[in-house]
């Protein structure tokens, strides 16, 4: 799958970004322009990517399902 960004009132695409997304289940985007999708297709996990770089950042393994990602003003994931 890909990922794809606007900018706001955009009708041209900015990023496009691709991605081994088969299950996403939920996406958040940081301040610092990163990318957090929530897929269990691999068991549970969320996948980050760099908007910056338009690269793939790592995986962080969840002991469990959940319902969705968040991050706060301090890049703390949840």
């Amino acid at each position: 799958g890909q990922i794809i960004t606007w900018l706001n009132s955009s009708i041209n695409q900015k990023h496009i970004i691709n991605a081994s997304l088969s299950s996403p289940r939920s996406l958040f985007v940081t301040d610092n322009e990163e990318i957090l999708v929530y897929q269990n297709n691999f068991g549970d996990r969320i996948d980050r990517w760099s908007l910056k770089n338009q690269t793939y950042i790592g995986t962080i393994p969840l002991p469990s399902h959940c319902r969705g990602v968040f991050a706060d003003i301090d890049n703390n994931v949840y």
